[in-house]
């Protein structure tokens, strides 16, 4: 499984084994890869070569190790966004039953049936335990209409656990001709 894989990959290389025995109480907390154009050719997934893995530690920082072209380079620590008390779950990819392909596959059926208008030209999908949905690939495309479509795929299941539409810009004529006046 390409997921799997991926992290067995990273926990091969020196340079996390270093990283990890100072930072043994940090644990996976996301596997995040951006996807430019429509659609990839999804039999060639597993060539994707740029990835992020982001790992919790305790004092709520997080740290990524970027993988380009089979090479890893971990990023600074930097403090995590997230809602006040929540807590960031680890994500155990033994419970990951559904491959990125697949949940692609699901993601794109959903976006051409109920979001035809909404082409997407930037996808950016994370792979994470949510306190909300559980194990998800959630998934953000920013599409041609200058929304945003929020996916989120079950990756136990291969369920939608929720999709939403937004739009990036609020172009309504009088609230633009609002804010200029508010500005004199």
């Amino acid at each position: 499984m390409l997921m799997q894989d991926l992290f067995h990959s990273l926990e091969s290389k020196e340079e996390y084994r270093k990283w990890h025995k100072s930072h043994a109480k940090s644990y996976l907390a996301h596997i995040l890869v951006v996807l430019d154009g429509g659609d990839p050719d999804l039999s060639g997934i597993e060539k994707i070569t740029n990835w992020q893995i982001g790992f919790y530690n305790p004092n709520d920082t997080l740290a990524c190790f970027d993988m380009k072209d089979s090479q890893f380079n971990v990023e600074e620590e930097a403090k995590i966004f997230k809602k006040p008390g929540d807590k960031v779950q680890k994500l155990d990819l033994k419970k990951v039953k559904i491959d990125l392909s697949k949940a692609l596959e699901e993601m794109k059926s959903l976006q051409t049936k109920k979001y035809p208008q909404s082409m997407p030209v930037r996808k950016f999908i994370v792979l994470q335990n949510s306190n909300e949905f559980g194990l998800v690939y959630n998934t953000t495309y920013i599409t041609r209409t200058m929304e945003t479509l929020n996916i989120k795929i079950n990756a136990e299941t291969g369920e939608t656990s929720e999709e939403c539409l937004h739009k990036l810009f609020d172009m309504d004529a009088g609230k633009i001709r609002q804010m200029k006046n508010s500005k004199k």
